[in-house]
């Protein structure tokens, strides 16, 4: 994560996933995606994220039919501490 503005926060990530048997090579998966944070005070933090949890990956990581970009996430969070 990287300080853009008062507040506002930018990052990107990548992962990977794979079984960790022989099928390796057929199961695994590249995730991409990127995130930002806002905190509107030291006690909130509102934050969201586009994730392609499967950008690449092997031939049994993608379902018939579709590529990695099909199969991405939009994820909203809300932090509260006191």
């Amino acid at each position: 994560m990287v300080g853009v503005a008062q507040g506002f926060s930018a990052g990107a990530a990548v992962g990977l996933k794979a079984p960790l048997d022989d099928t390796a090579g057929d199961g695994y998966e590249i995730a991409v995606g990127v995130l930002a944070t806002y905190a509107p005070s030291s006690a909130a933090l509102v934050g969201a994220s586009w994730i392609h949890g499967k950008l690449l990956g092997g031939s049994a990581a993608l379902p018939a039919g579709t590529s990695g970009i099909d199969s991405r996430a939009c994820h909203v969070w809300i932090t509260a501490t006191h």
